[in-house]
């Protein structure tokens, strides 16, 4: 077989400055706060589970109430998972840019930020239970504020900072008992009240955590990677498919993004495999100080979304690379699953991406994926490269 030269990809009509597209994020916005308000009142199951079950089957020594009650417990957490998982996936499938309102859905906290307008309903049962509970748990609460208010820069004080969290939250459900059992010994409230403020309390933490991240000043965005992505006559070698009988050679500059194309089996995926792992060859741009070499999404989800299928699970991780803080990005046949609204959103984190100086490689067939991209690749059968016309 005659050798090829290698070659290097050329620029594409895709215009460089081209706006990304928008999607109406008004829809996402107002389901997710209907699951919300739904998710919330589903949450009082399990306290008024605990409050009937010390003061109702207890006292009358009752295993039908024990059954009937139990039954309408498990229906409500049933409903309760339901409307989880249904806000996760409005979540997922929320454009990623946008008003402040579609970054505040992108945000990874934002399942805790829409619970935040509940809080005061917690506190109104709580409150209704003994005014003291409710006291307590807003002074736990403020606590719990507090401390994640205060984010260190380096991984260890972040881990810190979450052991002392988990710790606060452990601590304020046992102060909350202790102080309910006082109460409780005094004949103010009963024990099933106790138990049910303790599990009301921990409904609290989360929520005012999420918005404590709210009052912290943004990071200074990291400078694009300095120098080039480029491979210098790849051919693939060391992976379990055999080599490319054709070497390739490209450069990328920062905001670049490069479509490589060609039949199934051709080699696309080879390449960006090889890319991922560094292989020989490979030059990536230096990255800021924290910041990982690059973001990789696999044609096959080695762990997709928990709960989620198909097109939500891959769009939900590549979501995720783009929202990290790497800024070299490998995705490898992005579009598949993807329907028109998810491929629409893509090219609005592609097009996103490349105006922040990211530099990408795409594996694809999807023509509106190679048209957001600045230059092409074409790979034919036999691992024949050569340029895009």
């Amino acid at each position: 077989m005659t050798s090829m030269q290698p070659v290097r990809a050329i620029t594409t009509a895709a215009s460089r400055d081209a706006p990304p597209r928008t999607a109406d994020d008004r829809p996402p916005l107002v389901a997710s706060i209907a699951a919300s308000a739904l998710i919330n009142l589903l949450a009082l199951t399990g306290p008024l589970y605990m409050l009937n079950v010390y003061d109702k089957v207890f006292a009358a020594a009752s295993l039908a109430t024990l059954l009937a009650l139990s039954l309408m417990a498990l229906c409500g957490y049933g409903a309760l998972l339901r409307a989880e998982d249904l806000r996760l996936r409005i979540l997922a499938q929320s454009p990623a840019t946008g008003s402040a309102a579609a970054r505040l859905l992108s945000r990874p906290n934002a399942a805790q930020l829409l619970d935040l307008p509940f809080i005061p309903l917690f506190l109104a049962v709580l409150c209704a239970i003994h005014p003291l509970l409710a006291l307590t748990a807003v002074v736990l609460g403020s606590g719990a504020f507090a401390i994640a208010r205060y984010q260190p820069l380096d991984a260890l004080g972040r881990g810190r900072i979450a052991a002392l969290l988990r710790n606060l939250h452990q601590a304020g459900q046992s102060v909350i008992i202790g102080v309910g059992a006082w109460l409780a010994l005094e004949g103010a409230i009963s024990a099933g009240a106790l138990f049910a403020a303790a599990l009301l309390c921990g409904k609290l933490y989360a929520p005012l955590e999420a918005a404590a991240s709210l009052t912290v000043p943004p990071p200074r965005a990291a400078p694009p990677p300095a120098g080039v992505f480029s491979g210098d006559k790849l051919a693939c070698q060391g992976l379990r498919l055999p080599p490319l009988t054709t070497p390739v050679t490209f450069a990328l500059n920062a905001g670049d993004a490069l479509a490589v194309v060609g039949a199934s089996g051709s080699g696309k995926s080879r390449l960006l495999t090889y890319l991922a792992q560094r292989g020989a060859g490979t030059c990536f741009p230096a990255p800021a100080a924290g910041q990982p070499p690059l973001g990789y999404v696999p044609q096959a989800l080695i762990d997709p979304a928990q709960g989620f299928t198909g097109g939500t699970a891959r769009l939900f991780a590549i979501k995720q690379v783009f929202a990290g803080p790497a800024r070299s990005i490998l995705l490898d046949m992005p579009e598949n699953d993807l329907d028109s609204h998810g491929i629409d959103r893509l090219c609005t984190l592609i097009a996103t991406a490349r105006a922040a100086g990211s530099t990408l490689i795409i594996a694809t067939h999807q023509p509106r994926i190679i048209a957001a991209c600045t230059q092409v690749l074409v790979i034919e059968a036999q691992t024949q490269w050569r340029a895009a016309s």
